[in-house]
């Protein structure tokens, strides 16, 4: 009886595990092949020309694909988001385990970067 109870527990987590990862990475993997509708930069700026009642306020941009740019902006984006993105896999380990160390003698604790630029991502995130 008590291990059929341990198998429902671990049938549970491994669903919650499926279920964390499918909300994570789907939107990832849609992004990949569709362009974002919007970015938190394009809202800001609408935002602002509402508060200060612009009624013509409009945003144009278009789109491209990473390849239609140059190599030194691209690498220039994803250095203003991480200049260590080049020399880790997606996550500081070096800063995070700084965070984790000052974190235990901090009143206000700080985070610490993990970079996943995409391809079409353009909003950046400031890691403090």
């Amino acid at each position: 009886m008590r291990a059929r109870g341990g198998g429902r527990l671990l049938k549970w987590l491994v669903l919650v595990a499926v279920g964390v990862l499918a909300v994570t990475a789907l939107p990832v993997l849609l992004l990949r092949f569709v362009a974002p509708p919007t970015s938190a930069f394009m809202l800001e700026a609408a935002l602002e020309a509402r508060q200060t009642h612009e009624r013509n306020y409009r945003t144009e941009y278009e789109w491209v694909d990473l390849e239609a740019i140059s190599p030194n902006a691209a690498l220039a984006v994803v250095a203003s988001e991480d200049q260590l993105f080049p020399f880790h896999a997606g996550f500081d380990l070096k800063s995070i385990r700084e965070a984790v160390r000052e974190n235990a003698h901090r009143r206000h604790p700080r985070g610490a970067c993990s970079s996943r630029p995409a391809g079409r991502r353009s909003a950046s995130s400031r890691c403090t």
